[in-house]
């Protein structure tokens, strides 16, 4: 193996904007126990493969997980993720998401969200999603497929709305302010 791995069983508490990366596969961060972003009004980097199979709580700041340049570093949760109010959540690599995400501002780069999705500010590049979504608020698209999702009532109520690429889906969906279409195509399924 060339590439060495960080696993956090217990409670590891991030205390300011740091930095962790690599540029190879074989290293990766897995978290199994309780990983929290206490201090730093700023970001944290964990640019490496990343697996979450516990729980994350960004309480302060941004954290932002995987690297999307290259092909990607994978991305993978089964557990739960949350941010606080004011906080930005970011997974930047190719994602594959069965747990749950809830958080203030959500990245989502590419890949597929199968779990449990609420955000206020939602940004999403060539993404599917097939599990619940409780609300998106102002959302961003790149490419979104909500072909297979499970949208709560109020989700299509969307705050804002700006897509640069494909969005497809078969519901109704509401703007109640800024709706900016720069590129690509909205797409309705026969649901």
């Amino acid at each position: 193996r060339t590439g060495g791995a960080f696993i956090n069983n217990g409670y590891m508490d991030i205390q300011g904007d740091n930095l962790m990366d690599t540029n190879s596969l074989e290293s990766y961060f897995e978290n199994n126990g309780m990983l929290v972003k206490s201090g730093g009004s700023s970001v944290t980097y964990c640019l490496t493969p990343f697996h979450n199979h516990g729980t994350i709580d960004v309480q302060v700041g941004d954290l932002v997980l995987g690297y999307a340049p290259y092909g990607g570093f994978p991305v993978t949760n089964t557990g739960s993720i949350h941010g606080a109010a004011g906080t930005g959540i970011s997974l930047a690599g190719i994602v594959t998401s069965s747990g749950s995400i809830e958080g203030d501002r959500v990245n989502f780069g590419g890949g597929l969200m199968s779990g449990s999705f609420s955000a206020n500010q939602t940004s999403v590049g060539g993404s599917t999603f097939t599990g619940t979504v409780l609300k998106f608020g102002s959302l961003t698209v790149g490419d979104l497929d909500l072909t297979n999702a499970t949208l709560a009532p109020g989700v299509t109520n969307l705050s804002s709305l700006n897509i640069s690429g494909t969005f497809i889906t078969d519901e109704d969906m509401t703007v109640a302010g800024p709706f900016t279409w720069t590129s690509g195509s909205l797409r309705g399924f026969a649901g």
